[in-house]
């Protein structure tokens, strides 16, 4: 939609923003590949619970696009000796893969990080971590002290090469703001104009993202008034339940009603903010308070009644 363009505007970009890529460029490029053969690879799926065919991501399920190490490359800004061999590969969706990046992978799988399977809600996670952990057992990869290897002079000078370079972007990153602010047209009336017209879009763009949100929240009540038994459902049921008996409801109060559902914090989260790829926007939350957001309150007040006729039918049948 044109006003999401106004609304999401560039990031600003440094060159020194850059560093940590180039770090990983410099251990990436000295890392020796062994490919694996056809007989490795068929057993390395088979230790994972798939093959050829059901050849998907190792650590939520989806479609598998790329391999990822299992015990990661790079931690720290330096190499940990690890190499690319299939002893050390698994199959991952870039998701997946963007989200662990250096992590441990037992300890990310079951974090909240953004893109983690626990905060995406994926199933079966136990299940997964057990293969996971055989995988890891089943060789042990190979581990190498680079410096020890190559020697301590040729060593030393790749990562004079790689200072250089980073020393070039932060006298690099130095112009470039200078010559930002030569550019830049700062003068009083121009920064007031600015201003004026930066806000009125502001607010035109967030009226427009209100009514979309408003539209998206009706979708999605016509289908979770039919499947109760979902996430979001049970959120917003018990919440309503909750709100017969109680006059404040905590964000603490909900989590209680609702042990069983391990992505509550994600969830709820969702359910409270508007972005593109949000649950829906039903709660505003203030000071661990928990409040329906009051433009979809008849929204909720028509859920409320179908839900309840709902549930006198479910009885009577």
């Amino acid at each position: 939609m044109p006003y999401l363009s106004l609304f999401r505007m560039p990031t600003p970009m440094k060159i020194t923003g850059r560093s940590s890529t180039i770090t990983n460029a410099f251990i990436n490029a000295i890392i020796p590949i062994n490919y694996p053969s056809n007989d490795e690879v068929k057993e390395a799926l088979a230790i994972l619970g798939m093959n050829n065919e059901s050849f998907q991501c190792a650590y939520c399920g989806d479609t598998a696009s790329e391999w990822d190490h299992l015990r990661p490359l790079v931690v720290d800004k330096k190499p940990t000796g690890y190499i690319s061999e299939i002893q050390n590969l698994v199959p991952s969706c870039g998701k997946c893969n963007q989200s662990k990046g250096n992590k441990n992978w037992k300890l990310w799988i079951t974090s909240e990080a953004k893109l983690s399977p626990t905060s995406r809600g994926i199933s079966n996670i136990e299940s997964r971590i057990i293969k996971l952990t055989n995988y890891e057992k089943w060789e042990i990869p190979t581990k190498i002290d680079f410096e020890a290897v190559v020697g301590e002079e040729k060593w030393q000078q790749h990562w004079d090469n790689w200072q250089l370079v980073i020393d070039t972007m932060k006298k690099s990153q130095l112009l470039a703001n200078e010559i930002k602010g030569l550019l830049a047209n700062d003068t009083p009336q121009n920064a007031t104009n600015t201003q004026t017209n930066n806000s009125e879009i502001k607010t035109t763009v967030l009226q427009q993202l209100e009514k979309d949100e408003i539209v998206k929240v009706t979708r999605k009540l016509e289908r979770w008034v039919t499947r109760p038994s979902q996430i979001n459902s049970q959120i917003l049921n018990s919440f309503l339940q909750l709100n017969d008996t109680h006059e404040i409801i905590t964000i603490d109060l909900l989590r209680s009603s609702l042990p069983e559902i391990n992505t509550f914090n994600n969830n709820l989260n969702q359910m409270s903010i508007i972005a593109e790829q949000n649950h829906a926007k039903i709660f505003e939350l203030n000071n661990n308070v928990v409040e329906i957001w009051k433009p979809i309150q008849p929204l909720i007040d028509n859920y409320q009644k179908r839900l309840n006729t709902a549930l006198i039918n479910l009885s009577i049948s």
